[in-house]
């Protein structure tokens, strides 16, 4: 970046000339400021694109790691197994009990590979700009209940009640598959993440609220949960970002619980509805959240 140069002092150039040098230096500044910000803003992006290949890199690893391992074991069992064959002194018990590892070893194999490919997939979900998603009239009530009905599989066995309001409102344009999109995933979160104490699991409840504020649409979701920690709090959208709890329903927790969820939910929020979303600090019990973003009216 270049170097400001400062105006001269009063008085030693006529008016007009103050006024040039002036100018001139308001909009050196004015550049100059512009590219410090782009300069900042392309080290955000470099050091945001680096945490999420490692993030990327550490997640993988793992189920990859068993997988090979188990791998391995498998082959040098089957050459062994071979080797007693050949030299006929494979018995029907060693036989038996290679059978059983095998089986036990393929299982191991295919739920680390089925957790990669969840893990590939969440990946995808980050990116994802739904730019071929269509605007449809939507009903805020019959919206949400929409979703009530597709959060079914994610409340099955938790305890946990969903509780909607929503305005009359109708005659809104706007990406009602990516708003159900956005609210499954906040559910999801609460499901997996907020139920893990017993001081919390009394009467577990997730609330949603809608309504329209021209030109926004306005939800509010919240829990009473266990809320979050204090890294959460600042970390909550981060990529890979997880508390690292199970909650009531462990099938879809151990499923889901990739630390991308809230990723997808800021990049759907900001990129494919152009809004915002920050935690909402006066609920004192829980996680709670504001989602606001434009919409057309008819």
């Amino acid at each position: 970046m270049t170097e400001l140069r400062h105006p001269p002092a009063n008085g030693q150039t006529d008016p007009l000339q103050q006024t040039e040098h002036h100018t001139r230096y308001l909009t050196e500044s004015l550049d100059y400021l512009k590219t410090a910000r782009d300069l900042l803003i392309e080290q955000e992006k470099m050091a945001s694109v680096g945490s999420l290949v490692t993030g990327v890199a550490h997640e993988l690893n793992t189920p990859l790691g068993v997988s090979l391992t188990a791998a391995s074991f498998l082959q040098a069992e089957s050459f062994r197994i071979e080797e007693s064959l050949n030299a006929g002194t494979l018995s029907a018990e060693q036989l038996r009990a290679f059978l059983r590892q095998s089986q036990d070893t393929g299982l191991l194999v295919a739920t680390n590979i089925e957790r990669t490919s969840a893990l590939i997939q969440r990946f995808k979900e980050l990116g994802a700009t739904y730019s071929g998603e269509a605007p449809a009239e939507i009903k805020i009530n019959e919206l949400l209940q929409d979703v009530i009905r597709l959060a079914a599989g994610y409340l099955s066995n938790s305890g946990i009640q969903l509780h909607t309001q929503g305005s009359d409102q109708s005659h809104l344009i706007t990406y009602p598959v990516i708003i159900s999109k956005i609210l499954l995933s906040l559910i999801e979160n609460s499901v997996c993440h907020a139920f893990i104490s017993p001081s919390v699991q009394n009467n577990p409840g997730i609330w949603l609220q809608a309504h329209y504020e021209s030109p926004d649409l306005i939800l509010h979701y919240r829990d009473n949960g266990c809320g979050l920690s204090e890294a959460g709090k600042k970390h909550i959208f981060d990529p890979f970002f997880s508390e690292r709890r199970t909650g009531l329903n462990k099938e879809i927790c151990h499923r889901q619980n990739t630390g991308l969820s809230m990723g997808i939910v800021y990049n759907l929020v900001t990129q494919a509805l152009s809004g915002q979303i920050r935690l909402d600090h006066q609920e004192e019990k829980g996680f709670a959240v504001i989602i606001r973003f434009p919409v057309s009216c008819n």
